[in-house]
């Protein structure tokens, strides 16, 4: 007989905590229990059925089961469920080859009904470019909003991320759900770093967990309200075929009894969401302070020096407009030089993916009256050949570091690195 995928549950005020089968364990694939916080929500986890309050931890535990071989139990069925499950797994099966991804996760019990539907609909939200216009290009269905915080954020850039959010929900007359989680790092990403991932370079998180891992720890809340839809903001687009663990293929299968995840804006590149977000405001819609950093220190929400925060200052720019007035703390001369400087100093990493997005930067620029004259001049002659070659260099570096080096020293020079960068922020403010 097949264990239970979840071995436990513990509801705790507005607190879920998770425990997985004894298995993931074993194998050290868990760092720490899953646990979703919900009291900055309008929902009461007490209420939830729990079957609904199941699914976060089955989205995110589902995929490692599969890798694993591990045969394990859902307690109720659910068809669209099951079959937007197989469908997943089909994917992850094609993207990643080299992988085994067995059908080990089986369904037993009883039928869910489906719960009544009032046609409202939620958006994952996270401060950034894709969720941003995702919201926009929805905004007539009055979509509620879903921000996630993560557990391993800076508590300053936590504050300053839910401030902004709550500043952007007010302006568009919208309810804003925050929920607080470690969903990004309870599992022990180090040993779930597949070949196959470490031949796209991406990690499990990005590879595979993090489309179906986001979009279901809003289940709960969309039993709650009624929802009949979730939108996940797309990343990429059509043309770009890296694998990616949040893609149509994937998202638009996530369902669960009433409700179902939508890949949002695939038709649209992220230099066009900056430009529908420029050009395509509501009347009256002030400017969105943006948050785009993926590491975010000194109590900021945006560093305003890595390459991601760069680069959407730089779209910014393309479209004519002040990164200052997008929640970036550098003015348009400020930051075309800091974008400079850190190409020609060989600071800027950027890989498959962040060369197609330069490339679409570099287009629009080319053909944007609005682009400052001495940021369309460098993008003209800006070659990322060499930029993307070196960053490839330094990825397997630190791929072999990964998989040799013990998890202390790893996590020792992350901080040095991490503390090195706040440096950098810091002296920069002054």
């Amino acid at each position: 007989m097949a264990r239970p995928l979840v071995a436990s549950m513990n509801v705790k005020g507005a607190t879920v905590t998770y425990e997985a089968a004894q298995g993931f364990h074993d194998r050290g694939l868990i760092r720490e229990p899953l646990f979703i916080d919900y009291s900055n929500t309008e929902i009461d986890p007490s209420q939830v059925p729990r079957e609904f309050l199941l699914l976060p931890a089955i989205f995110n535990l589902a995929p490692v089961a599969w890798a694993w071989g591990f045969e394990l139990e859902v307690p109720f069925r659910c068809k669209s469920m099951q079959q937007g499950l197989d469908e997943i797994r089909r994917e992850f099966a094609r993207l990643y080859p080299q992988t085994t991804w067995h059908d080990s996760v089986s369904f037993s019990g009883v039928e869910l009904d489906n719960p009544e539907s009032r046609g409202n609909a939620l958006a994952m939200y996270s401060g950034g470019v894709d969720s941003v216009a995702t919201i926009l290009r929805h905004l007539e269905e009055k979509p509620e909003l879903v921000l996630l915080e993560m557990s391993r954020t800076e508590a300053a850039a936590k504050v300053n991320a839910r401030q902004r959010a709550q500043q952007f929900a007010a302006s568009l007359d919208l309810i804003l759900h925050v929920v607080s989680t470690n969903v990004g790092s309870f599992l022990d990403q180090r040993n779930l770093y597949l070949p196959d991932l470490q031949k796209e370079r991406i990690s499990w998180w990005s590879g595979v967990q993090h489309g179906p891992g986001i979009s279901a720890t809003a289940a709960p809340i969309a039993w709650a309200n009624g929802a009949d839809r979730v939108y996940l903001a797309a990343s990429y687009t059509k043309t770009f075929q890296s694998p990616w663990g949040s893609a149509p293929e994937i998202d638009d299968h996530v369902a669960w009894p009433g409700t179902r995840v939508i890949h949002d804006s695939f038709d649209w590149s992220r230099q066009e969401k900056l430009r529908h977000l420029v050009h395509d405001r509501p009347s009256g819609w002030s400017r969105p302070f943006l948050a785009v950093c993926t590491r975010p220190l000194a109590g900021q929400v945006n560093c305003s020096r890595c390459e991601k925060c760069l680069r959407t200052m730089t779209g910014l720019m393309a479209e004519g407009e002040s990164p200052a007035d997008w929640g970036f703390d550098a003015d348009i001369e400020t930051a075309i030089d800091r974008v400079t400087s850190a190409f020609e100093k060989n600071k800027v990493g950027i890989l498959d993916d962040q060369v197609f997005m330069w490339t679409d930067i570099q287009r629009r620029a080319e053909n944007s009256e609005s682009c400052p004259p001495r940021l369309c001049g460098f993008l003209a002659q800006l070659n990322l050949e060499p930029h993307y070659a070196r960053t490839m260099r330094k990825t397997r570096l630190m791929i072999a570091a990964r998989t040799m080096l013990p998890l202390p020293l790893l996590n020792l020079l992350r901080g040095y690195k991490n503390r090195k960068r706040e440096r950098a922020i810091r002296a920069g403010h002054h």
